[in-house]
């Protein structure tokens, strides 16, 4: 039989919307230095374009906003324990809204406030009367290098570094760009070991080895992987508040 009142305890909307308003007063710092930085990287890619007419920054922009965005739960998150959070453990919200509230802040806030911020440079300077500008917003070409694939593969990646966030107390950063270059090494011997198995005479039986693997691996990577991180974070957040 369904019960309200646990329901209540696990998610009240008002409840809720009190705990985003004092998040955000809180954590506007930040999102005045991410609109700062998004706009100096913005007007220093406009003025290298206009003194030497090339875009060689203007084609990083958004990899650096990817790179904020994934990033962005370990270098903005302050760490979670049980000595310099007591405040946080304190507020009159249950876990799953403490959790929830810093995902959408990491997973939708702020990837729509750099992408947001981007777009609309872009437009401002390609109705400006000035030919400079309007060739560098033409140049940048956002339509194609910012889509909804791009920006689910982005919060993938994400979903790894906001785990980190729960789990690393210190350095966080660093120590799950660690365990990810840590990752990649063991993967690569282990196919590399497989391959060196079943050596060039079983090309096709390798083929089938690879598609089948590569399949399985778009699934787990694009929907599992993510999933499961988040999931994880929320027991990790819940096990550090009891």
């Amino acid at each position: 039989m369904f019960n309200f009142e646990t329901m209540d305890a696990i998610f009240n909307i008002k409840r809720f919307i009190n705990l985003e308003k004092r998040n955000i007063v809180a954590d506007r710092m930040q999102y005045l230095y991410l609109i700062a930085a998004s706009v100096a990287i913005y007007i220093i890619s406009t003025v290298l374009f206009v003194a030497t007419d090339s875009n060689s920054l203007g084609d990083l922009i958004p990899i650096l906003y990817m790179f904020v965005i994934i990033f962005a739960p370990c270098l903005l998150g302050k760490n979670i324990s049980k000595n310099n959070s007591i405040f946080d453990f304190m507020l009159p919200a249950s876990t799953f809204e403490k959790f929830l509230s810093l995902f959408l802040k990491y997973a939708f806030l702020i990837p729509f406030l750099c992408i947001s911020i981007l777009f609309i440079l872009s437009g401002i300077s390609s109705i400006l009367p000035i030919e400079a500008l309007n060739a560098h917003a033409k140049d940048l070409d956002l339509g194609s290098e910012i889509s909804w694939y791009r920006i689910h593969k982005v919060l993938v990646v994400q979903s790894i570094f906001f785990l980190g966030y729960f789990y690393f107390r210190r350095y966080a950063f660093a120590k799950v760009c660690l365990a990810l270059i840590l990752f990649s090494l063991v993967l690569a011997i282990v196919f590399g070991s497989v391959v060196a198995l079943y050596g060039p005479e079983h090309g096709m039986l390798k083929y089938k080895f690879s598609l089948g693997v590569s399949d399985k691996w778009d699934i787990m990577s694009g929907v599992v992987l993510p999933i499961g991180m988040w999931v994880i974070s929320f027991f990790k957040l819940r096990e550090t508040e009891i």
